[in-house]
């Protein structure tokens, strides 16, 4: 009894077997670059195993809760796959511009006729949205000439994805660094912005390009090094004093002004001894 059990397990797994590779499948599956706000293309290779034809096949996406949207339909039908051969079904859709990059299954849906009798199978297909963070930076430190100066990088995400990893790193360029030369930022989203300080020395004064390496990684682990300039500027004492940046220091004035008034106690006091006397 036993025996014939087992029997009949194994003819009803060897037939469920039979049954999944005798279908329509997906054989292939290409798109072109998706990025956030863009038309982009998938193609799907559907091939016929059964050993019969297979009538009305229509193919559809679910694009429910994705941040996709078909230019025309979701869906494209054929009259026919033979046996053994296979069609290409072609979908025109557009990506929002807020989607984030990352990766998202989109749900299909096929179904035909196979001798009258309908049939349908679910697939999954997977797409990648690319968007790369697009970084500004900068600064409200002053630069003044023949002293330590502490300048402050503000670096602000305006691009569609985050950066993970994220490093900033300055060279020495017509100046000399002070403390270290790199910082460790970590993530920094969409939208959003962090800073990073160095202190640097120079001698001159005018114009001062930072050249401003950043490493990270995108939301795929794509590595990248990007290198932007931070245009600052360099000021003697006396520039920025005219200018109106720093105030001036008085404390000679206020110094020499105490001294005058201890002076003139001074001598107040000796012409009044003598008048005493």
């Amino acid at each position: 009894m036993k025996k014939i059990l087992l029997i009949i397990l194994l003819a009803v797994q060897i037939f469920a077997l039979i049954s999944m590779a005798s279908a329509l499948t997906i054989k292939n599956v290409e798109t072109s670059e998706v990025s956030p706000g863009n038309n982009f293309r998938i193609e799907i290779e559907i091939e016929n195993n059964l050993d019969k034809d297979a009538k009305n096949i229509e193919a559809s996406l679910n694009l429910e809760d994705l941040p996709f949207a078909p230019k025309t339909i979701s869906e494209e039908y054929k009259e026919e796959i033979a046996e053994d051969d296979e069609e290409l079904f072609k979908f025109d859709l557009i990506a929002d511009g807020s989607a984030e990059a990352g990766i998202y299954k989109i749900p299909v849906k096929v179904k035909y006729e196979v001798d009258g009798e309908s049939k349908e199978k679910d697939f999954t297909i997977s797409i990648v949205v690319n968007a790369e963070p697009d970084f500004i930076l900068s600064s409200n430190s002053m630069i003044l000439k023949n002293q330590k100066n502490e300048i402050e990088i503000i670096i602000t995400n305006k691009g569609l994805a985050g950066a993970k990893f994220l490093e900033i790193e300055i060279n020495e360029a017509g100046y000399s660094i002070l403390s270290q030369n790199k910082v460790y930022i970590g993530d920094l989203d969409s939208d959003d912005f962090d800073s990073a300080s160095f202190e640097i020395f120079t001698k001159d004064s005018g114009a001062i390009s930072i050249p401003v390496i950043l490493k990270y990684m995108d939301s795929n682990n794509k590595e990248y090094s990007e290198l932007l300039f931070l245009q600052l500027k360099s000021y003697s004492r006396e520039e920025a004093v005219k200018l109106g940046l720093i105030k001036k220091d008085n404390t000679i004035i206020y110094f020499g002004g105490v001294f005058a008034l201890i002076v003139i106690w001074l001598v107040y006091k000796k012409i009044k001894k003598r008048k005493r006397a």
